[in-house]
């Protein structure tokens, strides 16, 4: 192992993951996750592909069409059938840029908003 790297399972999907990866490898093992997700999910509809494939996400999409597209979140909050995703803030030391607390909302495993 990497010193400073850190590996640890997903709260979602209990997949395995690094933390404390250089900006570089971490865009890499995201990508090789999007695409596997895309091709393990040949049903998958083609505007929740391409929206994995690129990061994004959409109102419809999975929790695991979800954790694909972003990585697993900071923390989940159940309540019955609903879960709030609370992904935390991420910091671009490249470029100054923050991205504040993103909160997505799920019901029934669907992304509602």
């Amino acid at each position: 192992m990497v010193p400073g790297v850190t590996k640890v399972k997903g709260p979602v999907t209990g997949k395995e993951y690094y933390y404390g990866l250089s900006d570089w490898e971490d865009q890499t093992y995201m990508r090789e996750v999007r695409q596997h997700y895309v091709d393990t999910h040949p049903d998958e509809d083609m505007d929740i592909k391409k929206s994995v494939l690129k990061g994004e996400i959409c109102e419809g999409m999975t929790v695991e069409a979800v954790s694909a597209s972003r990585g697993d979140p900071q923390y989940i909050n159940r309540s019955g059938k609903s879960e709030q995703w609370i992904y935390g803030e991420k910091s671009d030391k490249y470029h100054g840029n923050f991205q504040a607390k993103v909160h997505l909302y799920f019901r029934d495993g669907k992304l509602v908003s």
